[in-house]
């Protein structure tokens, strides 16, 4: 029986190439990093937009009178820059697997953070609103959006993050 050798060239090469295929793909930091990046800019803009796609509601009359009638969910900008940054408030946590992008402010007079009011309102006829008996409620204004063309640029940094472990 004859006895036949192979010698494969470049196997370390491509030993190495594939390990480090495995590792990006356990590993997605640097893409979601990126896709956190893009959406403080997107969220910032439903901000100057006042609402996207759709516009916000704006504020009550009595809203107005008291403070004047500036931008919404802006009078001092907390809310905004705690959700835009990783500042005072921020709830932004970085993983190899996971991203969160919110704010941890809690609101005056409420167990629930000032975020979770404004992005999804409270019904007229709730409890406390601000620490004082409401009656008419607060509109959702979400901020927190996934706009179409979010997905799109999202789905193009993890694509570019996967092509470019080959």
């Amino acid at each position: 029986m004859a006895r036949m050798t192979y010698k494969i060239e470049g196997i370390r090469e491509l030993d190495d190439t594939l390990r480090g295929i495995i590792r990006g793909v356990d590993d997605f930091k640097e893409p979601l990093k990126q896709a956190g990046v893009y959406m403080y800019q997107s969220i910032d803009k439903n901000f100057q937009a006042q609402g996207r796609p759709s516009k916000w509601k704006k504020h009550h009359p009595l809203t107005t009178k008291l403070r004047g009638g500036g931008r919404i969910l802006e009078d001092t900008g907390r809310l905004k820059a705690s959700i835009t940054s990783r500042g005072s408030g921020s709830k932004y946590q970085l993983s190899n697997s996971k991203l969160v992008i919110g704010s941890n402010l809690k609101a005056r007079g409420s167990s629930r953070t000032l975020l979770d009011i404004q992005q999804n309102g409270i019904p007229a006829g709730a409890n406390k609103v601000f620490g004082r008996k409401g009656s008419g409620g607060i509109p959702a204004r979400p901020v927190l959006m996934i706009q179409d063309e979010d997905t799109e640029k999202i789905e193009q940094i993890f694509a570019d993050y996967i092509e470019g472990l080959f």
